[in-house]
């Protein structure tokens, strides 16, 4: 122990010699604050821990404009479930798959945060969806549909033609 604080103090009056060789007019050593590490700026998706509503595979068609909705969601599940297969054989897997829910949740917004400097996260975007509202007295509120292009980079990352992970993303609740 000894030994450990006879080198602390010859650390110590070794940087109090420097610091009093470039600044003659100083007398104490000045102690340096070691600056916080910065929060890496990632953005991130938040969203409410539950969905807006339920919508019907019919009502999402004629309300949000999702026309062939069932046929997307049938290639996305042969899609995860098959990564390695070639497209042909993909699109007859989805042809075969059975969708056993007829609704499915919605969630009309969605958040994306980024991290501040300071460690905290400010909301940088939204994104909203929703259909056409009529309330009681008649009043109409217009739809509104946000267009969102999400990319995640993959291995195989084909520039501007797009691939099949260009929608898919982690969803932070």
């Amino acid at each position: 122990m000894t030994a450990w604080l006879e080198r602390r103090e010859r650390i110590l009056l070794h940087a109090t010699s420097i610091i009093h060789g470039q600044h003659k007019d100083l007398q104490q050593p000045q102690t340096r604050r070691i600056p916080e590490p910065l929060c890496v700026p990632t953005q991130t998706i938040k969203m409410a821990l539950k969905p807006t509503k339920s919508v019907t595979f019919n009502n999402l068609a004629s309300d949000y404009g999702t026309v062939d909705f069932q046929d997307a969601l049938a290639d996305f599940l042969a899609c995860i479930n098959n990564p390695d297969v070639s497209t042909y054989t993909m699109r007859r897997r989805a042809e075969d798959t059975l969708i056993p829910f007829c609704a499915v949740p919605v969630f009309h917004v969605i958040k994306f945060t980024k991290c501040r400097h300071s460690g905290e996260s400010e909301i940088s975007d939204s994104v909203h969806a929703r259909p056409e509202v009529v309330d009681l007295h008649t009043w109409t509120t217009p739809a509104r549909f946000d267009t969102v292009i999400v990319h995640q980079d993959s291995p195989q990352d084909q520039g501007n033609k797009g691939t099949s992970n260009d929608l898919f993303f982690k969803l932070e609740v």
